[in-house]
């Protein structure tokens, strides 16, 4: 195995991304909400440079990648796209965050948001960011405590250079029905990942 995903199917891709439209307009609709508030990002993560250009060709153009180089590398290569940053922020991958744009979904630590906002400040622009709020308390899981999460997003607000955009929250694997679907999920053992931006959320499966 070579760590790269199958060729995808290019010519797909845009009946594809009609489905998940349509998905997320009734997702919406069960909870009152307009699927206008809802950012569909596409995640990229092990996908070829045509399978990025054809989904922002089929109107999707916030890409979602999981490692800070390979973020890079299509940013410069794609057009038209909005960068996203889905996986582990490493201190030292912020250059490349910054230098792309990148709207980093995964900052969960001081020294995190203190090497975005540096390395913005050096750039003369200003690094974005949503704190990834730890809602499993498995050992695996990641992010800030929601106990700690005033006293984080105070301590980030004091960060020249960066801006917090809202809350990046992933809801446990194992939720009965209720908690699905006040937490917005569907079916089976999945759950989409809701992100607030300012006075809205949005999600992505």
């Amino acid at each position: 195995m070579n760590g790269r995903a199958a060729a995808p199917d290019v010519a797909g891709i845009p009946g594809r991304v009609a489905a998940v439209r349509e998905r997320i307009a009734g997702a919406a609709e069960r909870a009152d909400r307009d699927p206008a508030e809802v950012t569909l990002v596409a995640a990229a993560k092990l996908q070829p440079i045509a399978a990025v250009r054809a989904a922002v060709a089929a109107g999707v153009p916030d890409i979602g990648e999981n490692y800070a180089q390979e973020l890079a590398a299509k940013a410069a290569e794609v057009q038209g796209a909005r960068w996203h940053f889905i996986g582990r922020l490493q201190r030292n991958k912020a250059r490349l965050l910054v230098e792309a744009g990148a709207l980093v979904h995964t900052l969960d630590s001081l020294a995190g948001a203190r090497a975005l906002g540096r390395r913005a400040t050096d750039a003369g622009t200003v690094a974005r960011a949503l704190v990834q709020v730890e809602l499993d308390e498995r050992a695996a899981a990641h992010g800030v405590p929601a106990a700690a999460l005033e006293d984080f997003v105070a301590a980030c607000r004091q960060t020249s250079g960066l801006e917090l955009i809202g809350l990046m929250l992933m809801p446990p694997p194992a939720l009965d029905g209720h908690d699905r679907r006040l937490r917005g999920g569907g079916g089976g053992g999945r759950h989409p990942r809701a992100r607030r931006h300012g006075d809205f959320w949005s999600a992505t499966d």
